[in-house]
């Protein structure tokens, strides 16, 4: 999306069906032993409240894209 594209600035602001604390299910099919039990600890981690986002990974990752998608747009 881009941020033309948004209403609002949209900080405190969260949908109510996103509100709710409903456990997140476990996917139907996984691939790989490896990523079984990753998705595992992921899911377990989101449903116990404990799973933290690395905001300097998010960040990187923001300024990478936004770095590719100016220089995408100036060829």
């Amino acid at each position: 999306m881009k941020p033309s594209d948004r209403k609002g600035n949209g900080v405190g602001k969260t949908p109510k069906k996103e509100a709710e604390n409903k456990p997140v299910s476990s996917p139907d099919r996984a691939v790989g032993g490896g990523a079984v039990k990753k998705v595992a600890d992921l899911l377990t981690s989101v449903n116990n409240g404990t799973y933290r986002v690395e905001s300097k990974k998010v960040a990187d990752k923001i300024v990478k894209d936004a770095v590719r998608d100016i220089r995408s747009r100036l060829r």
